[in-house]
């Protein structure tokens, strides 16, 4: 398959044809067809020709006397399994935490995201898709008059009337101008004093005192790691999906249009729209980031992972020394002097007025700030 020897053995001809399926009529079917029309005008009848034909005959088979049996599948064994039970293992981990997804979102915005429901499709509907265009109308009888007359006249002088030959088509006319003959003056901007200096110059101070101090730093934090950063970017490694045209459309299968068309059906017959995520099992646990075997890292990482520094957490930790000493000092002084030190006077965020001394969790500093 997809040589050129089996294309060229099983092309189809019939495809590269380009079949005409509205044929302008010769000119002996339209004298036919403007002479009846002149006839049915004059006799003020419409003519019929269906009337003439034989109805009572029966239809031509397509099958011989012993059945329709040319056109059945041979009956054989495939050589595999079909139509075997298989474990109902519940809703898919993505359906489910969409769901949940979809839940807090809706109670982030504060709104009710409404589908399929005969309101939501009142709402949004298009008039115009049930619209029954004509896209080939009729013509009216002067229409079909001046076609007729015309193709008459054509034939007693023996020329073709072409219409467009009558037109200017000189290229060198000038083109309709947009602007009037004062000029193109009605988009410009109007000219007025902004009321400020603009492009004045400005002295140069050099290189601003956080890029040199990036400067300085970035050496020392090579040397500390051991590795220069080199800034070359190089080339990312080829990935071949993002070559690959994938189909994001496909044509459904037999089996999935009988089975959606089998399903409207049912939905017209029993006038109720089958909401399939009202059987969805929802209460089962969120995908974990990390796999079994535990969560990934870098080789970066693996490799630097005793030289990170693990900060202390003080709500799990408690206090370090330093502070906890600081804080006893910080109250021996306030009982020597007899004054009260509060960090949070002239605060407008001050957490606490006239009250005990308290302790507070970096947390709860942060939720105050």
């Amino acid at each position: 398959m997809g040589t050129d020897e089996s294309k060229a053995k099983w092309k189809n001809p019939a495809k590269k044809t380009d079949y005409d399926y509205s044929p302008k009529l010769d000119k002996d079917m339209h004298d036919a067809a403007t002479n009846l029309d002149l006839v049915e005008g004059k006799l003020g009848h419409k003519y019929e020709p269906w009337t003439f034909v034989q109805t009572e005959t029966s239809s031509d088979p397509i099958c011989d006397s012993s059945g329709c049996n040319q056109y059945k599948h041979k009956k054989k064994d495939p050589g595999y399994d079909k139509d075997y039970p298989v474990v109902d293992l519940g809703v898919d981990r993505d359906i489910v935490g969409a769901h949940e997804d979809l839940a807090v979102a809706e109670g982030m915005l504060k709104h009710k995201l409404i589908m399929g429901t005969d309101e939501s499709k009142a709402k949004w509907k298009n008039p115009a898709k049930k619209t029954d265009y004509d896209y080939s109308p009729k013509l009216d009888r002067d229409m079909h008059d001046a076609a007729t007359n015309l193709d008459l006249v054509e034939g007693k002088l023996g020329h073709k009337y072409e219409p467009w030959t009558f037109v200017q088509t000189q290229t060198d006319l000038v083109s309709d101008p947009i602007c009037s003959s004062a000029g193109c003056n009605q988009y410009k901007h109007p000219k007025k004093d902004d009321g400020y200096d603009k492009d004045y110059p400005v002295v140069d101070l050099g290189i601003d005192r956080d890029i040199v101090a990036h400067n300085e730093n970035l050496p020392i934090a090579e040397k500390i790691v051991g590795h220069h950063w080199n800034w070359i970017l190089e080339k990312p490694p080829l990935n071949p999906a993002k070559k690959t045209k994938y189909d994001y459309s496909p044509a459904l299968e037999g089996d999935m249009i009988d089975a959606k068309t089998n399903l409207d059906l049912v939905e017209n017959k029993m006038g109720h729209k089958y909401a399939e995520w009202m059987g969805l099992q929802t209460d089962a646990e969120s995908d974990p980031i990390c796999a079994s075997s535990g969560c990934w890292h870098s080789d970066w990482f693996k490799a630097h992972q005793d030289k990170i520094a693990q900060y202390p957490n003080p709500e799990a930790d408690g206090l370090s020394e330093d502070v906890k000493t600081t804080l006893k000092n910080e109250k021996a002084a306030s009982e020597a002097i007899g004054y009260d030190w509060d960090p949070w006077a002239g605060a407008s965020n001050k957490p606490f007025v006239n009250k005990d001394r308290v302790t507070r969790s970096v947390s709860e500093i942060m939720d105050i700030i």
